[in-house]
């Protein structure tokens, strides 16, 4: 039987980024939160959470992510970072992100809409 034990989360790898060091689990939470309500049910908690990290680096303009500094900094694997970029390219109405190139890691070009 599965038994599940509550308390604070623990990061998912070991990495020790700057930008882990600068968000915390409950930032997490915050963008789950606030995306939750804005959003209505239509993402998970890592898009949520990427898209959160995406506002954060995105203040000057267009942007290149590789997935696997992405999955670094934010405790998933780029596996999952390359899933939930794909699905956000499709319905993320704050950026405009397309699949860029493919050098050891898939790297994206993310734009935020100008309104």
């Amino acid at each position: 039987m599965l038994e599940l034990h509550a308390g604070p989360l623990q990061p998912v790898s070991s990495y020790n980024a700057s930008y882990r060091s600068q968000v915390t689990f409950n930032d997490r939470e915050r963008y789950f939160m606030l995306f939750h309500a804005r959003f209505n049910n239509s993402y998970n908690e890592r898009q949520v959470c990427l898209i959160g990290y995406l506002k954060d680096r995105l203040r000057s303009g267009r942007c290149f992510f590789k997935s696997k500094y992405i999955a670094r900094d934010l405790g998933l694997s780029s596996k999952e970072v390359g899933t939930n970029m794909a699905i956000l390219a499709e319905t993320c109405p704050d950026f405009t992100i397309e699949k860029y190139s493919y050098s050891n890691s898939t790297t994206w070009l993310v734009t935020p809409l100008q309104v």
